[in-house]
């Protein structure tokens, strides 16, 4: 039953301590007026029995098990206080960033995203450098997905060894500029248009 927590007084997840959110909202679970999340945390999204939304906030690590989808419904940032803090782990199912950004702040150098074994990164923003930015560990599983998934424009593929790399038109007339450096696919390169065309080429 849901909420698990309400109420009009303060929640502090604290460094070292993981807050799981297994109800479809982060609200559903803790409708708090009040929520830090201090540095060194983790909020992990955890359900395996249904999707959800991510809430558009800071987080310090962002944890993404259970197995299902979970959407972003707003801009998400990763806290760098500390060089290791910052952290996203994709451990099982998919992360789908929406048409959102969840890139690591530049106070220290640091971070780790990783894709684990058969986990799904999608990627809908549109630009020349949509991928999660400042992390500088990115580990991205031989069978891992990362799906460019954006609608009509362009939208760049940043240059990592990727395992599955997806390219999807999902509206419009959409284009995939590839790195002017030659990038590693060590699983499938798949291209298709959900809606709309598609078309990718390398930078001249």
């Amino acid at each position: 039953i849901y909420p698990f927590f309400s109420g009009s007084g303060t929640l502090n997840v604290v460094s070292g301590a993981t807050l799981k959110v297994n109800a479809s909202t982060f609200a559903l679970n803790y409708s708090i007026s009040n929520i830090t999340i201090s540095a060194g945390s983790i909020v992990e999204y955890s359900s395996a029995l249904i999707p959800q939304s991510v809430a558009g906030r800071t987080y310090s690590t962002l944890t993404i098990s259970g197995g299902t989808t979970k959407t972003l419904v707003g801009t998400v940032t990763l806290s760098s206080a500390l060089n290791t803090h910052g952290n996203i782990y994709i451990n099982v199912g998919t992360l789908d960033l929406g048409t959102f950004s969840a890139n690591r702040t530049t106070t220290t150098v640091g971070g780790n995203l990783i894709l684990a074994v058969g986990t799904t990164l999608k990627i809908g923003a549109l630009g020349a450098s949509p991928f999660p930015a400042n992390y500088s560990n990115v580990s991205l599983a031989l069978t891992s997905n990362v799906e460019y998934s954006g609608g009509a424009g362009t939208q760049g593929v940043s240059l990592y060894g990727y395992g599955n790399l997806i390219l999807n038109g999902t509206g419009g007339a959409a284009i995939r500029t590839m790195p002017a450096t030659a990038l590693t696919v060590n699983g499938n390169l798949v291209s298709k248009a959900t809606a709309g065309t598609l078309s990718y080429a390398a930078v001249a």
